[in-house]
């Protein structure tokens, strides 16, 4: 992924070396690690106990294909859409 709009506003290396924790996958911990996602951050810890339903469509990033998966899965596997060396650890967790 080209990163030059963000190029003269931080060092892409050090995103792509940052890990972030996103506790809570719902619609904004989804929207944050996308964004974070899409910016180049290299590694992500998800934490949530609940799985995709459809009321949670309308206001969160997961796709109709994502119905009935673990949210952290679902979650890790759109970042890796936008960047694929992206690494992603899950806990399915309370």
């Amino acid at each position: 992924m080209d990163y030059i709009r963000q190029s003269n506003l931080v060092e892409q290396g050090k995103i792509s070396q940052s890990s972030v924790s996103i506790i809570g996958c719902g619609a904004w911990g989804s929207a944050v690690a996308m964004a974070l996602a899409k910016m180049g951050v290299g590694y992500f810890t998800l934490y949530d106990a609940d799985i995709v339903n459809e009321e949670n469509l309308p206001n969160q990033m997961y796709r109709i294909g994502d119905l009935g998966d673990l949210k952290v899965d679902a979650l890790g596997a759109i970042i890796k859409c936008y960047n694929p060396d992206t690494v992603i650890t899950a806990y399915n967790a309370n």
